[in-house]
């Protein structure tokens, strides 16, 4: 493949401009569980995702400045730039105490409990591992939208070159987006936190599931996110009680509706927001799939999560390797059976690595991530 599309560089509109168009996205790897503080596996892995020149989003769940300049300074010794994600789970917080759970009580838009299932079990699970959550208070929302701040500006005192905020998967930003009360209503008005957040740092991630709001909606939504100012959007799907993000669409028979899971949506906020930067992420794991997004108009950049997990290198050894043809520049994802329990309740994990993919054999991916 001559002269690729995915290795040419983009600039964003606030006038950063990176090397080529491959993101290794964010990922909740679990390496700093329970004490929260950035490990040698977690120093380790991030250095080799950053050498090929990258441009990483990570998830870096640590408190202190510190930890960050540390992460920074591993991160961005070969020229890549890193921006840290930014997450409220609301609801999304279990309860059970122990190492990386939660005993204080969660917050949310509304007094709902995390569904992860239908029937009488599926809910009994929900109650013991979530519980019902406390509803925002209007001081609880001004609360939020402060430490959104802050920890921007944490980040941008480290050194990292911006944040994104995490607003995909069921997480708080999302569940605002069908709040009922001053929050709530209208579509457009049921934004109102989330250009909040915006407003106090200027810089986000909206992220939607495709099967709900109605797509009418979710374009009047970005339109009152977009005007605040963006410099880019992810574009994934799904949530933690239907994990679409995890195991992707039904199956397709072209490399690009086969590996990029949620590119009809991507395309679809591209013909109506034709000038906001978009990022495909979900299921891409060749070049030719990349390839297929960037060229073909439907997102400028590609994130890189799960495969970067299996080849840390696989930018710039099979990727933008013009060495490797182009059959050749994929990952090999192994398969083995999906065990029973798996298909009972959420796809819930405590390491993204164990949801490489259906049937992925996941000790095999573990034991990538810590090597």
């Amino acid at each position: 493949m001559d002269d690729p599309h995915i290795s040419k560089p983009f600039r964003f509109p606030n006038g950063a401009t990176i090397r080529n168009r491959l993101v290794k996205s964010a990922m909740a790897e679990g390496y700093m569980i329970p004490d929260l503080l950035p490990n040698d596996s977690y120093i380790r892995n991030y250095s080799r995702w950053a050498r090929p020149g990258v441009f990483l989003v990570n998830n870096p769940a640590v408190s202190y400045e510190a930890q960050l300049e540390r992460l920074r300074s591993f991160t961005t010794a070969n020229g890549s730039k890193i921006i840290g994600q930014l997450c409220h789970l609301g609801r999304v917080v279990l309860i059970l105490p122990g190492p990386g759970w939660c005993s204080k009580k969660n917050i949310a838009p509304s007094p709902l409990r995390m569904p992860i299932g239908e029937g009488l079990p599926n809910r009994g699970l929900a109650a013991l591992l979530f519980g019902t959550p406390r509803e925002m208070t209007r001081a609880d929302i001004e609360d939020v939208v402060d430490k959104f701040a802050r920890a921007a500006k944490t980040m941008a005192d480290a050194g990292f070159d911006g944040v994104e905020l995490y607003g995909a998967h069921g997480f708080l930003l999302s569940q605002f987006l069908s709040r009922t009360d001053d929050y709530g209503g209208s579509a457009i008005n049921r934004t109102r936190f989330v250009t909040q957040v915006i407003k106090a740092l200027n810089s986000t991630d909206y992220q939607t599931d495709q099967s709900a709001p109605a797509l009418q909606e979710v374009n009047q939504q970005f339109a009152a996110i977009a005007v605040v100012g963006v410099d880019f959007l992810e574009v994934s799907g799904g949530t933690y009680a239907d994990p679409r993000m995890a195991r992707g669409p039904p199956k397709a028979t072209r490399t690009q509706a086969r590996e990029a899971f949620f590119l009809n949506f991507a395309k679809t906020l591209r013909a109506s927001f034709p000038d906001v930067p978009l990022m495909a992420t979900g299921g891409l794991c060749s070049r030719g799939g990349m390839e297929e997004v960037v060229a073909g108009g439907g997102a400028d950049l590609v994130g890189i999560g799960r495969a970067s997990i299996l080849s840390p290198l696989l930018p710039v050894d099979v990727v933008l390797n013009r060495d490797v043809k182009d059959t050749d520049a994929r990952v090999a994802i192994l398969k083995s059976k999906v065990p029973w329990y798996l298909n009972f309740g959420p796809a819930m994990a405590d390491k993204q690595g164990r949801r490489i993919g259906p049937g992925t054999r996941a000790d095999h991916i573990e034991g990538q991530m810590q090597d």
